[in-house]
């Protein structure tokens, strides 16, 4: 009875080990994945703080992590629209209307893009896009 009772806490400590080292548990370090949410509240306080560099610097590592976030992508298209780059401005916020099409933010941001561009027929169609939802 003791041998067998031995014999069970001694595969069950070898089955742990194998499953450790099989599948390793991340621990959290600096480079450590974060959250959507945790890269919007983040860059939009650094926005308030009107620190852009280190904005872009994070919702780059958003972005890598999660490209088709839309909020993400709205973010960058905001930053790029601060900068006067419209074009970058227009892809990012763009892309963050396609991976959503209810952010009514980012169609806001494509239409003072597009106003500030020029483009008063594709302002037109943000406009009536945006009155729908009204």
């Amino acid at each position: 009875m003791i041998n067998t009772k031995r014999n069970f806490w001694l595969k069950f400590a070898m089955l742990l080990l194998i499953v450790n080292f099989a599948c390793p548990i991340r621990v959290a370090s600096g480079d450590q994945l974060h959250t959507p949410g945790y890269y919007d509240v983040n860059v939009r306080k650094l926005y308030a703080a009107q620190d852009y560099k280190r904005a872009r610097k994070l919702l780059e590592q958003g972005l890598k992590s999660y490209p088709t976030n839309s909020t993400l992508n709205q973010l960058m298209g905001m930053y790029y629209l601060r900068h006067n780059q419209y074009e970058k401005a227009r892809y990012y916020l763009y892309r963050g209307v396609r991976y959503n099409s209810g952010n009514h933010e980012a169609k806001r941001y494509l239409l003072a893009v597009e106003e500030r561009t020029r483009n008063y027929s594709s302002a037109i169609c943000y406009i009536n896009e945006l009155l729908e939802v009204q």
